[in-house]
């Protein structure tokens, strides 16, 4: 997210400003799936539980959702970018 943010000329030192802002452009907006929403919130909050909460432990399940879906993610990202970039 923070990379694609930074193609068009973004830059955010918090983890929440950047979903806030990719929210915004990219899912809002129909560029890419909002069904991206809840994987990127819940992925946030497993990385909060898991940075703040000293006895957190993410279930075998929920990783895999979660490797599944940011991998999900990553391919559509890519698509988007070289259709993007094909055209410039």
């Amino acid at each position: 997210m923070r990379a694609v943010l930074a193609l068009d000329g973004e830059d955010y030192k918090k983890h929440s400003a950047v979903i806030s802002r990719f929210t915004l452009n990219y899912l809002k907006t129909d560029i890419l799936p909002r069904s991206y929403g809840a994987l990127i919130s819940n992925a946030s909050l497993i990385r909060n539980r898991s940075d703040y909460e000293d006895f957190f432990i993410c279930s075998i399940e929920d990783t895999k959702r979660l490797i599944d879906g940011a991998s999900e993610f990553l391919s559509t990202v890519k698509r988007y970018l070289e259709k993007r970039y094909a055209q410039a």
